[in-house]
């Protein structure tokens, strides 16, 4: 281990890991329920998509952007900043008057939440052994799953006996938890060895994809020249920006076939998942 400041308590680093994954996966799942009513009530249900679109969009330039962070400076750093812009996401969207700064605001949760998990898993390979790394990630695995089972039900009670807003305020004390929890263990520093620090990806490509994915969002909502427009853009943004995120080889052998699979499969569950509540 690289921990500089004292041996690390990987109980109470574990325990707090677990929980800031667990904040970021309730606030994903509770959001699907609770976002209907709040679509209603702010004027949102011609844009509804955009709400989940930006978050994907602000968690894509934030994964990127805490990874060329983390090579240089360690996890601690993007950790930080991940839970001080998911909180500030969730209190503005919680104090929302409108459905534009509703919009703003998951962008903002998006962004912090891709710091976040980007931190957590560089954090992993500094703290724990080899062997162990395995066996924090499946607890990492089921703290995904676990709000996916009581999310709704607490986002739908919350929503029905006091209002939407408060599905983002219940998860401000998670957050908060596994900040203090983790804090005295991440506080003891560590330095990161000249020998691990690659090249990182330039932020502009983070920048790029997400206009691109912006772009077909907006072009689903036009039509004739707009629509042509829109598509063109989001076609040069997406080719642009995959040359240089993407990793190396040819799609059909390699990480690339697994990371397209893996993320149209994701994508058709993140799509359904969003939308099914605004049916029912």
């Amino acid at each position: 281990m690289l921990w500089i400041g004292g041996r690390v308590n990987q109980i109470r680093l574990t325990i707090g890991i677990c929980v800031g994954v667990v904040a970021i996966a309730f606030e994903n799942i509770a959001v699907t329920t609770a976002m209907p009513k709040a679509a209603e009530e702010l004027g949102g249900l011609g844009s509804y998509g955009w709400v989940f679109s930006l978050f994907v969009i602000g968690s894509l330039i934030g994964t990127v952007a805490a990874g060329a962070s983390a090579d240089v400076n360690g996890p601690v750093r993007p950790l930080v900043i991940g839970f001080v812009v998911f909180s500030a996401g969730l209190v503005v969207a919680a104090l929302s008057p409108s459905w534009l700064v509703l919009l703003v605001a998951r962008f903002v949760q998006g962004l912090g939440s891709g710091y976040m998990y980007v931190g957590v898993i560089v954090l992993i390979s500094y703290a724990y052994v080899p062997p162990a790394r395995a066996r924090v990630l499946t607890y990492i695995s089921a703290a995904w799953v676990l709000p996916a089972f009581v999310g709704p039900i607490t986002a739908a009670w919350l929503t029905s006996t006091l209002n939407w807003h408060w599905v983002f305020w219940s998860v401000l004390p998670v957050v908060g938890f596994a900040a203090i929890t983790s804090a005295p263990e991440l506080l003891k520093g560590f330095e990161v060895p000249d020998g691990q620090r690659p090249k990182p990806i330039p932020l502009w490509a983070a920048l790029t994809a997400g206009l691109g994915c912006s772009a077909v969002q907006l072009a689903g909502t036009l039509s004739g020249v707009g629509f042509v427009a829109a598509w063109g853009v989001a076609i040069v943004a997406l080719i642009a920006s995959g040359i240089r995120l993407l990793p190396p080889g040819k799609p059909t052998r390699g990480l690339a076939p697994v990371m397209f699979s893996r993320g149209f499969a994701s994508g058709a569950i993140f799509a359904g998942q969003s939308l099914y509540p605004l049916f029912l």
